[in-house]
């Protein structure tokens, strides 16, 4: 997974506090201070907060007394088959657990953290924008062009015309597009419901592509009754 993030206002306090802490880190073992180094290492470059914010919590909870506000973090996850899982555990292994941290944080009112997410070996699209007790979500199936998905030239209008009643854009066909506000107050609630849009999605996808095969079938009888 790659990620980037937008450098905020808080990367001066974050950068205090943890110094403040640094004593208290020094002390401990060099297995406990593995995951600290990384976590310094993306902090520095301005690429990630997350586990940063996690270290500083577990080894000196008074370090935040205050929720930090107004940061805000774009992750880019790639989880193979599928937009979203309710499974913590499947992001974990797909490299992801970044974003679940950054996303614990937005919930409880911490900035916003940005995914977006592509599997590769699916043509689906998403992003959804976690801030303090819920998320938006914009899921997309993109389809084939036209031209791919017709059997042959006179088809192509005629296919055209049909997806752009549906959204407006023939040339970058929608499968199915789903978009929802979501409440939640913890991340396992998210993950179960932003996974349920998806379900959502492939459910309209598979409605829309019966309807297609439908329209196709009409299209080659009016092309043989022509004939």
């Amino acid at each position: 997974m790659t990620k980037t993030m937008q450098p905020t206002t808080n990367w001066t306090y974050l950068d205090a506090e943890y110094q403040r802490i640094l004593p208290m880190l020094e002390k401990l073992s060099d297995d406990e201070k593995a995951p600290i180094a990384a976590a310094e290492d993306a902090f520095f470059a301005q690429k990630d907060y997350a586990p940063l914010v996690a270290i500083c919590r577990r080894y000196a909870p008074e370090a935040f007394s205050q929720p930090i506000e107004h940061l805000y973090g774009e992750y880019r996850v790639d989880l193979k088959w599928a937009l979203w899982s309710a499974d913590a555990e499947y992001w974990t292994e797909h490299q992801a657990t970044d974003a679940l941290e950054a996303m614990k944080l937005a919930l409880a009112g911490e900035g916003t953290a940005v995914i977006y997410t592509a599997p590769r070996k699916e043509i689906r699209f998403g992003t959804v924008v976690v801030t303090k007790s819920k998320a938006e979500v914009d899921f997309k199936a993109v389809w084939d062009s036209p031209n791919d998905l017709a059997d042959d030239e006179s088809q192509v209008q005629p296919i055209s015309e049909w997806f752009e009643e549906y959204d407006g854009d023939p040339d970058d066909p929608i499968g199915a597009h789903v978009t929802r506000t979501i409440e939640a107050g913890d991340l396992e609630t998210i993950l179960r419901k932003v996974d349920e849009c998806e379900a959502d999605l492939l459910a309209e996808e598979k409605d829309r592509s019966e309807a297609f095969d439908e329209f196709k079938k009409s299209l080659g009888k009016s092309s043989a009754d022509e004939d």
